[in-house]
This record gives structure tokens, C-alpha cells and sequence, in this order.
């Protein structure tokens, strides 16, 4: 079986000192109601099998948004968190969410805009990002 993906890729970026030098606890999977602003979230769009009909191997299509204060820092925010899945998330992890093993992360290119969130436009910075993963 697998573990909930989304928990686990979520609790993986959270125990990183570089994303929570920058967010402190404000990364999520859905949004809280009452917002403190830089905050990110996660959320997970498909995992197809990377074999057909093979249910082993999935290619995670994962989606992180983050909200901050300023343009460059929700920038820096989006880029550290997109830095450390690429570089630092392939390789086996047993986490309090489920263990499972990543074999290659494609981080896909930053997208900005301003987004209106919790009464005015903050800006916004997106990206995608595909990881392969087994239990």
C-alpha cells in the first residue's frame, strides 16, 4: 500500500531549517482560515503509475504555492523549497507520515502573479514538481 503521499513529501519539506527559517510552521496542505503572511502549501494533483497496470512505482505530480510579504521573498520562499526537493528529497525516508523512496524529482519553472488572499492581492509564486516514488 502506499503511504498518503501529500503527508509525506509535505513533512519532508517542513523538517528542512531553511524552509522553516523562512516560514516557521506557516507550510500546509490547506490553507488555515486565520493567515499569517509568507505561508506555503502543497497540494498533490495525480500520481499515475510510471508502468501501466503496475501499481509500484507513481510519478507524484505535486503542486506548492507560496504567499509572501514581498515579491522577493515569496521568490526566495518558492526557490528554497524548489532547491531542496531537487537536490536533497531522492533517496529513502521513513517519516512520521509513512516511509517511501524517491527516485528522481522535475521541478518545473516558477510562475508569479498576485493573488487576492484574505482581503488584498499578495503576491504569489508557483511551481510544480513531478517525484517519483515507491513505498
Amino acid at each position: 500500500m502506499f503511504p498518503d503521499w501529500l503527508a509525506c513529501i509535505s513533512e519532508w519539506i517542513r523538517t528542512h531549517t531553511a524552509v522553516t527559517a523562512l516560514l516557521t510552521d506557516r507550510f500546509y496542505t490547506e490553507l488555515p482560515a486565520a493567515k499569517t503572511f509568507p505561508l506555503g502549501r502543497i497540494i498533490h494533483l495525480t500520481d499515475p503509475p510510471v508502468v501501466p497496470h503496475v501499481h509500484h512505482l507513481v510519478d507524484g505530480l505535486f503542486q506548492v504555492d507560496v504567499w509572501g510579504g514581498s515579491k522577493a521573498m515569496t521568490w526566495t520562499i518558492a526557490e528554497t523549497v524548489r532547491h531542496r526537493l531537487h537536490t536533497e528529497l531522492v533517496g529513502a525516508h521513513d517519516l512520521t507520515a509513512g516511509s517511501f523512496v524517491a527516485t528522481g524529482v522535475t521541478p518545473g519553472g516558477i510562475r508569479r502573479d498576485n493573488e487576492t488572499i484574505e482581503g488584498s492581492a499578495r503576491p504569489k509564486a508557483s511551481f510544480d514538481v513531478t517525484i517519483t516514488l515507491h513505498p
